[in-house]
């Protein structure tokens, strides 16, 4: 047993798949991704994180990856979503947004970020040139679970724990 898998995604980009992973053991911890061939399932990189690991997100017309942390021990306050570069694995910038980062999402198109907050239950928008938030929605009053964009109609669609589907119009 090599660890516990999390999240799955597949980049188009690099005909890879990425896989959020972690391995627990008495002396430590380790919060990895692994950039895996789908051919043969074998492991082709490894990125190490210093805390769990949540989504993974690629922006194929800039080859990013974004990714989603709960904290670094610099600050256990804030969550990040660190942004990388596809094809060399190297971060190139982060963005802090408040504890309890549970989904991202992008809007291409408008160079729009989502991050979407379990705690307190909001979306925040996210101006990816200037990395400030330009909007913030609340979404009902408890654990918002997903979020998914139509960018055509420009809605932003959110699922939580025991109020529904919120829709706004960003």
């Amino acid at each position: 047993n090599i660890g516990e898998s999390a999240f799955i995604a597949y980049n188009k980009g690099t005909d890879m798949l990425y896989v959020t992973n972690w391995l627990d053991n008495k002396e430590y911890k380790n919060y990895f991704i692994w950039e895996i061939n789908p051919e043969n399932l074998e492991i082709v990189r490894t990125l190490q994180f210093p805390s769990p690991v949540g989504n993974i997100l690629f922006e194929n017309n800039k080859n990013r990856a974004y990714v989603d942390i709960i904290a670094k021990k610099k600050s256990l306050l804030h969550s990040y979503i660190l942004i990388y570069d596809i094809k060399t694995l190297k971060m190139v910038d982060e963005i802090k947004v408040p504890l309890g980062l549970r989904e991202i999402a992008i809007d291409e198109e408008r160079n729009l970020l989502f991050a979407g907050n379990a705690l307190v239950n909001i979306v925040e928008v996210i101006d990816l040139k200037t990395k400030k938030t330009v909007n913030i929605f609340k979404c009902g009053n408890y654990l918002l679970v997903d979020l998914a964009l139509d960018t055509k109609r420009k809605y932003c669609f959110v699922t939580t724990q025991h109020f529904g589907i919120f829709r706004f119009n960003y």
